[in-house]
């Protein structure tokens, strides 16, 4: 969410306000897919931990089942609840409190095959972005609460839905506008 900061009662210019990480509170839209998943408000799903210690964090997206048969983060690593999902298994249903269930052939009801978590970060300005909306976070500098979705102010979960964009066209375009004005009036300084 970059943000200009500008003086326009002295006339000394522009410069932009360092970029602020926006994560959590967007809008969650429809994906129609069935393997998407959603954070409505704030938290992460944990991945595990990298070779340092680090936590690592997903905001959300494609869930897929990586080649050991769980749960995964697009780019393969599971999740840290290492859900494991039956081969035979035709469909996961996720709900909004992060519980799993898995349809299998030879059981009548969706049989439940695991918990997702969120985890609460004490501090969002101590995440690092790796990319694919994964984060990583030192517990050194800052505390990780973990638990269902829904409580101690974590978000639900919304299966089938993805994040919106956290950019609205209207207001960059705005700010845009009031940038150029704002160089064309510190160009005009210069040549008087």
């Amino acid at each position: 969410c970059p943000r200009i900061a500008m003086s326009m009662a002295t006339l000394v210019g522009c410069n932009s306000a360092a970029e602020k990480s926006c994560i959590g509170g967007r809008m969650v839209t429809p994906a129609n897919v069935a393997m998407d998943i959603a954070i409505r408000g704030q938290g992460f799903i944990p991945l595990g931990k990298t070779a340092e210690g680090e936590a690592l964090l997903w905001r959300g997206g494609t869930l897929h089942v990586n080649a050991d048969g769980y749960l995964a983060a697009p780019n393969g690593q599971p999740l840290e609840a290492m859900i494991a999902v039956p081969r035979d298994s035709s469909d996961l249903t996720i709900s909004t409190t992060g519980r799993v269930l898995a349809t299998v052939p030879g059981q009548e009801d969706p049989v439940e095959i695991g918990q997702i978590d969120l985890a609460m970060p004490s501090d969002t300005a101590r995440l690092v972005a790796t990319g694919d909306g994964i984060y990583r976070l030192d517990e050194s500098q800052a505390t990780l609460d973990v638990g269902t979705p829904g409580t101690e102010g974590s978000g639900l979960l919304a299966q089938g839905y993805a994040e919106a964009s956290n950019v609205q066209l209207s207001d960059e375009l705005v700010s845009l506008m009031v940038y150029q004005r704002a160089y064309a009036a510190n160009a005009r300084l210069v040549q008087v």
